[in-house]
């Protein structure tokens, strides 16, 4: 009988150990992010102008001419596009607009089409880049082949992902160097020494 009372008491304490809750591990495969976390809004990373990803600057440029802006202006497109012929949609010099359509490769089969416009004025500049499309084009894991194109308002959404922040960040970058760019080429001085 005592053999019976242990063996029924073991059982008891055995199960009572086991039947403890344990603290639950985060699966590798959820997208909840800690609590902590915080959206990233887009407004913080990309410039936005009434709903749209839009890079947009005037600037002053002094004592030059239209013509001496116009010329510096093709003279970047050449500078830094393969072909500026291809890119350059609208070369107006009377008006003093250049517009074009450019293609900016982020890698891994990512591109972002965009359109720049550079106007002139006497004395002013004015710059915009604008109506960045987001195309994808290639295959993923899991997925399969894919094909997108999406405006980068609606392809780069909100996020919590640090990840996606960076690359955000990386393609925000990217746009600023440009318009850093061709701003730089339009103030240079013109240079006599050849």
């Amino acid at each position: 009988m005592k053999k019976l009372i242990l063996f029924a008491l073991a059982i008891l304490i055995v199960t009572a150990c086991f039947s403890q809750d344990k603290p639950k591990k985060k699966s590798f495969w959820t997208n909840t992010p800690p609590a902590e976390s915080k959206t990233v809004p887009l407004d913080s990373i990309f410039p936005v102008i009434n709903g749209r990803i839009d890079y947009t600057d005037v600037f002053t440029v002094p004592d030059t001419t239209i013509n001496a802006t116009y010329t510096k202006a093709k003279l970047w497109f050449v500078d830094n596009f393969n072909n500026a012929k291809s890119v350059i949609q609208v070369d107006d010099k009377d008006n003093g607009i250049i517009k074009g359509r450019g293609v900016l490769d982020y890698g891994a089969n990512h591109y972002f089409y965009y359109t720049i416009t550079v106007m002139f004025k006497p004395g002013r500049v004015k710059y915009e880049i604008t109506d960045i499309v987001h195309s994808y084009d290639g295959y993923i894991p899991g997925y399969g082949y894919k094909k997108e194109d999406k405006p980068l308002e609606t392809w780069a959404t909100p996020t919590r992902k640090q990840s996606v922040v960076s690359v955000y960040r990386g393609i925000n970058d990217k746009f600023i160097n440009l318009c850093h760019s061709l701003k730089i080429a339009l103030l240079k001085p013109p240079s006599d020494n050849w």
